[in-house]
């Protein structure tokens, strides 16, 4: 038995998931509908994910990048205003990420803070039906 699965990168979730409802569809069909569900929710978690607006101080948090210099990223136009005027926002998906240096990126456990937020906004989706 192979103890050294990893597991899958979340943007090959719910493909995998699909698969494993078409396989399960004709034999199993309330797991295969439940597989459907899985991947329809983590679609959208991720979707929220990446499109949710941060402040400059989030900003900074998630992209290494500081406030001064994502607020002038902004007022540049090289990073796409999803606020106010003197209120910038930034989208999640437009930040820009720093390059992390060997020693940092080892001191981060291989995608954990993604996947919490990814579980996170999806039990908050399930909660505001």
């Amino acid at each position: 038995m192979n103890t050294d699965v990893r597991p899958a990168p979340l943007e090959a979730l719910a493909g995998a998931w699909r698969a494993r409802a078409d396989d399960l569809g004709l034999y199993a069909p309330p797991a295969a509908a439940a597989f459907e569900r899985a991947a329809a929710e983590l679609e959208r978690a991720m979707a929220n994910h990446v499109m949710e607006p941060l402040t400059l101080a989030q900003a900074e948090r998630e992209s290494g990048y500081s406030r001064d210099h994502l607020g002038r990223m902004v007022r540049d136009g090289a990073i796409p205003n999803a606020g106010r005027h003197h209120a910038p926002r930034i989208l999640r998906r437009d930040l820009p990420r720093k390059v992390m240096s060997k020693t940092s990126a080892l001191a981060l456990v291989d995608g954990d803070q993604q996947y919490e937020d990814l579980r996170r906004a999806a039990l908050e989706s399930r909660t505001r039906r």
